[in-house]
């Protein structure tokens, strides 16, 4: 009985120890914790994006930075930033709380920054770029700016909460407008898994992130959870517990994260999502932003705990 019983649990820890996220051996580190102590300029993260192989832009209330070979650079301080989004060319897009766009173009290691005054009397509240030129959503209306910097108005008489722009013109949006009062999800310009404009589904439920992922659209929610689009329809996305409101998608290697305000889940391989936690039994919440780490890491933005560097546990 004593040797089956040893037989059981050597096979139990061999399952456990196969799972790349939940349980002991699928615990994540913190390899790096950047707050104001460290340098940081905000504790309030807004975005990130990668720069370079081992560098993260930082979007933050103190302005927009680069983490780099572990110290901050400037690209300009002290204007809130609040969106940012990567060109497919590889330039980078801030939006401020001012009324400001910002277009970052890295040349042999040097960061330039082109300001466009967009529009100082209008909140900006998404952007998505895509060659050359960007999307912009406000609290009133959509925009696309050419790359000479001028705005051509889209549609007016709605608010974007999030925005995604694939690369065939087709514009994805989270909004609010009079008939969606309480927000919904728009495909404007074209056709996305055969969808174009409002996706009756998710009426009355406010889009707060996107993720494109190749033929399938991940989209997060403020209080009804994370939801797939496909080719075969709209699929919730299966949480171990009430996550608030989603925040943040990245598809990363094999792993599909979602961040929340209350923490972040992963899966690995199509499996079911787990909340991830570190060797301290936590993990950041009040998450706002993820973006590629170095060596299959991942940097993780929040709201008021600064910035994160993760990786799985080796």
């Amino acid at each position: 009985m004593r040797y089956r019983l040893l037989s059981a649990l050597s096979l139990l820890l061999i399952i456990v120890c196969g799972l790349p996220i939940a349980g002991r051996c699928g615990q994540w580190e913190i390899i790096d914790h950047r707050t104001e102590k460290e340098g940081l300029f905000d504790n309030t993260v807004n975005a990130l994006s990668p720069a370079g192989d081992t560098g993260v832009f930082i979007a933050s209330g103190g302005g927009l930075h680069v983490l780099s070979d572990y110290f901050f650079l400037p690209i300009f301080q002290t204007i809130p930033t609040t969106a940012l989004t990567q060109d497919p060319d590889g330039d980078l897009w801030a939006a401020t709380d001012t009324g400001l766009v910002y277009r970052i173009t890295d040349r042999d290691g040097i960061w330039t920054a082109a300001r466009f005054p967009f529009a100082r009397d209008k909140k900006i509240t998404a952007i998505a770029a895509r060659f050359n030129a960007v999307t912009i959503g406000t609290d009133s209306g959509l925009y696309y700016c050419n790359p000479d910097g001028t705005p051509h108005t889209v549609l007016k008489g709605a608010s974007f909460t999030a925005l995604s722009a694939p690369s065939d013109g087709t514009i994805i949006a989270g909004a609010l407008d009079r008939t969606h009062k309480k927000g919904g999800l728009v495909i404007i310009g074209g056709t996305f898994a055969s969808r174009t404009g409002w996706v009756e589904e998710l009426s009355g439920n406010a889009v707060g992130a996107l993720y494109v992922d190749a033929d399938r659209l991940l989209i997060g929610t403020d209080a009804a959870g994370a939801f797939v689009l496909d080719d075969t329809g709209i699929h919730a996305i299966e949480l171990p517990e009430r996550p608030g409101r989603i925040t943040a998608f990245l598809v990363y290697n094999t792993t599909t994260l979602v961040g929340s305000d209350t923490g972040i889940y992963a899966s690995t391989g199509g499996g079911a999502f787990e909340s991830i936690s570190t060797g301290g039994g936590v993990a950041p919440a009040g998450v706002t932003s993820f973006a590629p780490g170095p060596d299959g890491s991942l940097w993780v933005g929040t709201k008021k705990d600064g910035v994160y560097l993760m990786r799985v546990h080796p």
